[in-house]
């Protein structure tokens, strides 16, 4: 899990990409880095270690102009190095990528460029920039571009983009990892999670499956074929405070101290959705709970109480594994899927392969 953002807008981006990415840096904090497009070229600057490291060893308040992305990684595929944190870039330094998710081909793809592309990293995100690049040079637009690329991708990604030769436009796609798009007066963001600009604006589009988003002085969505599509503003009622540690030294401890009002809220649901769970539940012939990790030990605690307050045997099944058990789930099945951030992979296609067999 990483965390991504881009600025366009009136203001210097580079004070904007940076408080979006420390407000991001749960997302990944073993490196982090940023560039931005001006006067004809991409200004870039990365490393490893924590955000304020970075910002401090490699000058990243410096960097010029009023467009740009911002990226802070816990490292999959690469090491912890300079050469494996985002941004990527092509080979004439005039795109610039970042990106989130796993690209399952990009083995394949790195070996069909190969020829053609110095690639400087181990990561599977620089198959990016250089296939976008190939893209750029046939005279398409940037937005064609990463249409054109991600229908070569196997998957999943949310990923920016910026390059040279539209230096006023930033273009972003995704595919099962999470996107967010805000607007305020003046500019335009795009993140992996609200908190990226929660402090600037409340105003978003959550970007679905499949779609692209251009990001100008306007805000352009397409669908997978290219063709524009409508999208409804949603007003966040989060407020700002609530998303910041409030005092505490740590994430962490400010979960512990909120955990009896979360609780409390967790209490005050829909009774309506609650008592039809509830019928959903006990009409099943099974019960499947499927997670990854920590969850999957508050699945287990699940299990326990659903047998001691409600008679109802539960199986709890690790999502990497669900496809192996999936035949015999159908429609009397209900699986509850329970993940820490939403976005954990393996639980994401347990739920789909569920949803495919007709369980609740």
């Amino acid at each position: 899990m990483c965390g991504i953002v881009g600025y366009v807008g009136d203001e210097a981006a580079t004070p904007i990409l940076l408080e979006g990415l420390s407000n991001l840096e749960y997302r990944g904090y073993d490196s982090a880095g940023i560039a931005t497009v001006t006067a004809g070229r991409i200004w870039c600057g990365k490393g490893t270690g924590k955000l304020c490291e970075v910002v401090e060893r490699q000058c990243l308040a410096e960097l010029p102009g009023n467009v740009g992305i911002g990226h802070v990684r816990w490292a999959t595929h690469g090491g912890v190095t300079e050469a494996n944190a985002h941004p990527h870039l092509d080979c004439k330094r005039e795109v610039a990528v970042v990106h989130n998710g796993i690209i399952e081909n990009f083995q394949q793809l790195r070996e069909r460029l190969g020829g053609r592309h110095v690639f400087v990293s181990e990561t599977d995100t620089e198959v990016i920039p250089h296939l976008i690049e190939e893209c750029l040079e046939a005279g398409v637009s940037l937005e064609e571009a990463v249409l054109r690329v991600t229908r070569q991708l196997h998957g999943s990604y949310s990923l920016v983009a910026i390059c040279t030769r539209e230096p006023h436009k930033i273009v972003a796609a995704r595919k099962d990892s999470p996107l967010v798009v805000a607007v305020s007066e003046g500019k335009k963001f795009v993140a992996s999670d609200a908190l990226a600009f929660l402090g600037q604006t409340n105003r978003v589009f959550f970007v679905e499956d499949g779609e692209t988003v251009v990001l100008t002085d306007k805000v352009t969505f397409l669908d997978s074929d290219g063709r524009q599509c409508e999208k409804e503003i949603t007003e966040i009622d989060w407020k700002w405070d609530e998303a910041t540690k409030q005092g505490y030294d740590y994430y962490m401890m400010k979960e512990i101290g909120e955990a009896p009002q979360a609780i409390r809220c967790a209490l005050m649901q829909d009774e309506k959705m609650m008592l039809k769970t509830a019928m959903d539940i006990l009409r099943a012939r099974q019960v499947v709970f499927t997670a990854c990790g920590t969850s999957r030990y508050a699945a287990l605690v699940g299990r326990y109480l659903f047998s001691k307050l409600a008679g109802k045997f539960c199986d709890v099944i690790m999502a990497s594994e669900f496809q192996y058990f999936s035949d015999s789930v159908d429609r009397n099945t209900v699986v509850i899927a329970v993940s820490q951030s939403g976005e954990t992979a393996d639980v994401i296609e347990g739920v789909k392969q569920a949803k495919e067999k007709g369980a609740t």
